[in-house]
């Protein structure tokens, strides 16, 4: 009996420059939509659609280069790049900028997302070499982008912590506490609403939505169990990224909203009302 698709022996079917352009007509109906409700973001989309589209296409050019030349070098090059503008993106996203945030976060990502991604691929899916680009780089992708939001929203959100309690972190002080007993709560309420997006990710996944991975592993005809396997690992992995690296930013960072020769909060870090 004959198959009754291609794509059940050819993995996934290609998407040509029409198809591309049928599926940009959906995008501008959502941009249609929204200029019906005078939001005043059209342009905005419009522009971030377009940058989009050339950045993948010129990411899946690169991507051809790098898995063909087999490289570690390159490999590790790619990667470096990625991590430096996810340290620069999520330094970037701050209410107000502390000195010294970009090297705080790419030590954090480097340390916490950086370790998991090497694990991963070296000992949890036993790639051989561990920096095979169709792996490494991919999972390093996935891994990263999760970490950066969660790091980013560490920082925001330790911001409009610190000043919301400004008063009760002086009265801490004045009592003789460290700045870090003073800080405590505001680091634990800053760590728990970073990563709450990345548990209910977890809580839901399967069950409102099949994640990038598993989907592009069924669509290019992979078994949907190993699919499901190669989710759970990437799901673990990102959220052991991304508490590790938002662990250790929160340890890095709250110095940095201290005087350190008085002790005293720098409102110029968190607010920018008059000290």
């Amino acid at each position: 009996m004959e198959s009754t698709s291609s794509a059940d022996t050819a993995g996934a079917l290609p998407v040509s420059l029409g198809q591309l352009a049928v599926a940009y007509g959906f995008m501008l109906l959502s941009v249609m939509a929204i200029w019906l409700f005078e939001i005043g973001i059209e342009l905005d989309m419009v522009w971030a659609s377009l940058r989009a589209a050339v950045q993948l296409l010129l990411v899946g050019l690169v991507l051809r280069w790098i898995f063909a030349a087999n490289l570690p070098l390159l490999v590790f090059l790619a990667v470096s790049i990625m991590t430096l503008v996810a340290a620069w993106t999520a330094s970037q996203r701050m209410h107000r900028p502390i000195p010294g945030m970009f090297v705080a976060v790419l030590v954090s990502l480097l340390s916490g997302a950086g370790f998991v991604i090497v694990q991963t691929t070296w000992t949890v899916i036993g790639v051989k070499p561990f920096w095979m680009p169709r792996y490494f780089i991919p999972l390093s992708g996935m891994i990263l982008g999760n970490a950066m939001n969660t790091v980013a929203l560490l920082g925001e959100r330790l911001q409009s912590e610190v000043s919301s309690h400004e008063k009760e972190i002086e009265e801490l002080l004045s009592i003789g506490a460290s700045p870090k007993q003073a800080i405590a709560p505001a680091l634990r309420a800053s760590l728990r609403s970073a990563l709450i997006p990345v548990v209910n990710s977890m809580l839901t996944v399967g069950l409102v939505s099949l994640p990038g991975m598993m989907t592009g592993q069924i669509v290019g005809n992979g078994s949907t169990d190993t699919a499901a396997r190669y989710q759970i690992v990437v799901y673990y992995m990102i959220t052991a990224g991304s508490t590790l690296s938002a662990s250790l930013l929160a340890l890095l960072t709250y110095g940095k909203f201290f005087d350190h020769n008085s002790w005293r909060l720098v409102r110029e870090t968190y607010t920018s009302g008059a000290s």
